[in-house]
């Protein structure tokens, strides 16, 4: 009789994710991969033609660590819930944050649901984050890796308690560069590869081309305005435009930043850089992962490449929060994940709806 534990681990093809598998096996797991099928690229040109799909890659680290495969058909519902999601926001003039909307309602739950049809106790994947259980406070805490330069807690904050007291990540205490290596002792193909391929890097290569394809006539110029509304040049399109932005503005004009999307005037408002400094975000949307007595003092990211910063956190009506940090934020970006942390857990998250002194 096999008393082994089960766990679903949700495969890319990618090494993080192989070697999660093989790692959870080792410890002594009953594991079976799961690969979402999730979009349907284009045919693939030049040298990328030669290079296997997400599916065939998923299939191979399989076989090689020696566990059954499932694959799964998420795409029309991929498509409703995400790529709709990601045309609507770059449209209204906000920057989507697809992975993190992705998880939770795509990537996590389907996950559970076979799980449980399969009377699995444990989910997992090879993202680079923790669970930690607190018996005094009954809940399950999600934390920073080890590896802080790899740490994706940021794109599973918005995770509830039913998937993290299911969750299980091998690669929390690890460093990439020893799964890198271990995964390469072992023979594992996907470690000769530079990262898995995955549909957040489709949304990043050709996002714009991706709406227009979409979404016929959206393709709209109008004009760019500075901060005083003096027209000073004209846009390709508000979707190709993100706050923040320095690059390929052409308004001959070398010191000017994205500031603003205007998009009800299909205008954007570019300008000096000191004008993307804020203090103050309204958040909304929010998952708050343990109970909380506002106002309360914390630190938020509010891109994944950024540092976490000072701030303190009010409630407002409904359903909305503002968040005012210590020191101003740079490009602080309606439609990004905001989270929040107390130290190296994730105490929540949720979307940044504006920016303002």
């Amino acid at each position: 009789m096999n008393n082994k534990e089960k766990v679903l681990v949700a495969m890319s093809g990618g090494v993080d994710s192989s070697f999660a598998a093989d790692r959870l096996q080792k410890q002594g797991f009953e594991v079976t991969g799961v690969h979402f099928l999730l979009w349907r690229p284009e045919p693939a040109a030049g040298k990328d033609r030669e290079l296997p799909s997400p599916e065939q890659s998923a299939k191979k680290s399989a076989e090689q660590v020696g566990i059954d495969l499932r694959v799964i058909d998420l795409r029309e519902k991929f498509r409703k819930q995400i790529v709709e999601y990601f045309l609507n926001d770059y449209l209204s003039g906000r920057t989507p944050n697809p992975c993190s909307l992705c998880n939770p309602k795509i990537k996590f739950a389907a996950l559970l649901e076979l799980a449980d049809e399969m009377g699995a106790r444990h989910i997992g994947s090879g993202h680079y984050a923790r669970v930690i259980f607190d018996a005094c406070r009954s809940e399950h805490q999600l934390r920073e890796a080890n590896d802080k330069s790899k740490d994706q807690s940021y794109f599973l904050a918005m995770l509830d308690q039913k998937i993290l007291s299911r969750m299980v990540f091998p690669l929390g205490e690890m460093k990439k560069s020893e799964v890198k290596k271990e995964a390469a002792a072992l023979g594992l193909e996907s470690a000769s590869r530079e990262e898995s391929q995955d549909v957040c890097f489709v949304f990043s290569k050709n996002y714009a081309d991706l709406i227009e394809a979409h979404r016929p006539g959206a393709e709209k110029s109008g004009d760019a305005i500075d901060i005083s509304g003096n027209k000073i040049g004209v846009h390709k399109g508000i979707y190709r435009y993100t706050i923040g932005q320095h690059r390929g503005l052409a308004m001959n004009q070398p010191d000017l930043f994205v500031v603003a999307i205007d998009a009800p005037n299909n205008r954007i408002v570019v300008d000096k850089e000191k004008y993307l400094f804020h203090r103050k975000m309204k958040v909304s949307g929010m998952n708050w992962m343990t109970a909380l007595n506002f106002p309360f003092d914390c630190h938020a990211k509010i891109r994944y490449r950024f540092e976490k910063a000072e701030c303190r956190v009010e409630r407002m009506e409904g359903d909305a929060f503002v968040a005012t940090f210590s020191t101003p934020q740079r490009a602080i970006t309606p439609g990004q994940s905001a989270v929040f942390y107390r130290e190296d857990r994730v105490i929540g998250g949720g979307w940044i709806e504006s920016a303002f002194d």
